[in-house]
């Protein structure tokens, strides 16, 4: 296989997984606002901190709210890493390697690029949830139909190491952001709430809930924490379990 088609097959991959999570770390961040007893900016400015595109985003915006760093993550054309970027350039990859992907994978993959190039960014901002739950279904859809429809061979390959870097990638920034800020909370329901929050940022509540019997509080994630080493039983749910 040429190197050039290893690489857009694996950007290709990445490019997909990573549109999914961002959309499901702001969905996770929308809902848990609901119940958070946290400042606007205090709930937002992580969400960029994963990212490492801080100094970005405040060359472009003042302030960290909802609607800024929405807009940042999801088509600001300055953000390299924006959803609509993300989804657009995994696209011009698979255009250029369509020898090597089945029909099925370019006609979803096409038609996800039409649905972010044609969303009424308005109407999105107001509402972004079924937005957000549209890239989501679409990644794992992409997923399920590169797993039933291409041949698993070198190509297959290529896909899946970037789908799995990109997925490992994420959960380490969630964790390394967020634990750090929630371990410095007090036992309660807020910290429940935070921890609860990180995991489903990492697509690893369900896992983790059905691993352990341990209670949702910084304690007890500690606890958790010590019995493995760098994190490596939590990445290991979130890398593995979808």
């Amino acid at each position: 296989m040429l190197s050039r088609v290893a690489d857009a097959l694996y950007w290709m991959s990445r490019y997909v997984e990573r549109a999914e999570d961002m959309t499901r770390i702001l969905t996770v961040n929308f809902h848990t606002l609901l119940d958070a007893k946290t400042e606007d900016a205090q709930a937002w400015e992580p969400i960029i901190g994963i990212t490492g595109d801080e100094d970005l985003f405040r060359r472009h915006f003042d302030d960290f709210n909802a609607r800024n760093v929405s807009e940042f993550l999801l088509w600001h054309p300055a953000n390299p890493n924006a959803v609509t970027t993300c989804i657009t350039h995994a696209r011009e990859n698979g255009r250029g390697v369509r020898e090597q992907i089945s029909s099925e994978m370019w006609e979803h993959l096409n038609r996800l690029y039409f649905l972010v190039k044609d969303i009424k960014r308005e109407i999105s901002a107001r509402g972004p949830y079924e937005f957000f739950d549209k890239i989501r279904h679409g990644s794992q859809a992409f997923q399920g139909i590169t797993n039933e429809t291409m041949t698993h061979g070198e190509a297959y390959e290529f896909i899946q190491i970037g789908k799995h870097l990109e997925r490992a990638d994420k959960t380490v920034r969630i964790i390394d952001v967020k634990y750090a800020s929630v371990n410095q909370l007090r036992e309660g329901p807020e910290a429940s709430l935070q921890l609860i929050a990180m995991l489903r940022s990492c697509s690893a509540f369900e896992a983790f809930e059905k691993r352990t019997c341990l209670s949702f509080s910084p304690l007890a994630s500690r606890s958790f924490s010590s019995s493995t080493s760098n994190f490596h039983g939590p990445s290991r749910i979130a890398c593995n379990v979808r």
